[in-house]
């Protein structure tokens, strides 16, 4: 393949992009970040994509551990897309600064709003301040596809898509305390009669969080906080601190949950 893209998805939405980004340059296989961390994946393509969702101002802690470990081929064009649904800070400067201490550099990258989930996030103040410390406003997937697919073909340079000075700053002085915190979140995570031991949930995980106990999820100290258990239970039997999602808030309609399972 010319082209790979490794991709982090939760939601659906990193996936479903990377999908869109694939079927308009070809040539391209995708790769989901969580598999690629655990085996031996061919990176010798001309091209390297990175697709995914902004976490806390940043990147999420998966990506990190997997660009860090990312070894590029000399002269290899390099690029990432973040999906965001809030505010994302300088999460693609984050990015080219891993990726230049092993020795390659960000060609071009972009910034696009998707739909998010948090079940907390309406009512937190920080992300409501942050938010309104940011005035540029981020364009849809559909708004944003052709220029960057475009781009991606030519092999052109696009430089890392930021908020403004002030929400970067705030973000990135409370990006490592968050990402720090989500390992635990795993305890705030309950399960009702509604479960059917159909293991969805352990199989959607991309740290291998969550272990089968007497037929009942049980979350360990690992968390991603990507909701990704919540969002793909086919009975919604799973709960984030007593809250469980409604449908049209739940993970993205043209992603199908095979697409999703890890193991």
């Amino acid at each position: 393949m010319e082209t790979t893209i490794f991709y982090f998805s939760a939601t659906g939405n990193s996936l479903a992009l990377a999908r869109s980004i694939a079927n308009e340059i070809g040539g391209t296989e995708l790769v989901p970040i969580p598999q690629a961390i655990e085996n031996h994946v061919d990176t010798s393509g001309s091209k390297l994509g990175l697709v995914f969702p902004v976490y806390a101002w940043g990147l999420p802690r998966i990506v990190v551990d997997f660009v860090k470990q990312l070894k590029p081929r000399d002269g290899q064009y390099i690029f990432a897309v973040a999906t965001c649904g809030g505010t994302p800070g300088g999460t693609l400067n984050q990015l080219r600064r891993i990726l230049r201490k092993n020795g390659a550099d960000l060609d071009a990258s972009f910034v696009v709003r998707a739909n998010s989930y948090h079940p907390a996030a309406e009512s937190n103040p920080l992300i409501t301040f942050v938010r309104n410390l940011d005035k540029k406003p981020t364009k849809s997937v559909e708004e944003r596809l052709p220029e960057i697919t475009a781009t991606i073909k030519n092999s052109q340079n696009h430089p890392p898509e930021t908020s403004s000075f002030a929400a970067n700053f705030v973000g990135g002085m409370f990006y490592p305390a968050a990402l720090s915190s989500f390992q635990k979140t795993g305890r705030d995570y309950a399960v009702n009669d509604k479960c059917n031991a159909c293991r969805t949930c352990e199989k959607v995980c991309p740290r291998k969080n969550i272990s089968m106990v007497d037929d009942k999820p049980s979350w360990q100290d690992d968390c991603e906080m990507c909701f990704a258990c919540l969002q793909w239970c086919p009975q919604k039997a799973i709960q984030y601190k007593g809250i469980t999602p409604s449908d049209e808030k739940r993970h993205n309609p043209q992603v199908a949950v095979k697409e999703m399972l890890l193991r």
